[in-house]
């Protein structure tokens, strides 16, 4: 199973919406795990928070795709255009999270 691929996204799969090669979409949902349980600093929790944020919202898409769900197209454009921002999260995280790093080791 992979993270990967947004239906009608104008981005390529493991493209974040930035347009930026996002390793965390692009990684089996396997892979992207073994990777959250090394004891490396990242992916951490913001990257765990993101990608659980993008399932949320394309599940929420996904329900309102459906037929039976009349009426909630403006839901379902809401939750992809949300997908879109917060799947791109998890990787930024980890780049900020490596300046902190920096940061912390430049001499006081």
């Amino acid at each position: 199973m992979r993270m990967a691929g947004r239906s009608g996204s104008s981005e390529p799969a493991g493209v974040a919406a930035g347009g930026y090669a996002d390793p965390y979409l692009s990684e089996t949902v396997e892979s992207f795990l073994d990777q959250l349980a090394a004891r490396t600093p990242a992916p951490g929790g913001g990257a765990a928070a993101a990608i659980t944020c993008a399932m949320a919202v394309a599940t929420v898409e996904m329900a309102a795709s459906f037929a039976s769900a009349r009426g909630l197209d403006q839901v379902r454009q809401r939750a992809h255009d949300l997908r879109g921002r917060v799947s791109g999260l998890a990787h930024a995280d980890g780049q900020a999270y490596g300046v902190v790093l920096e940061a912390l080791r430049m001499p006081p």
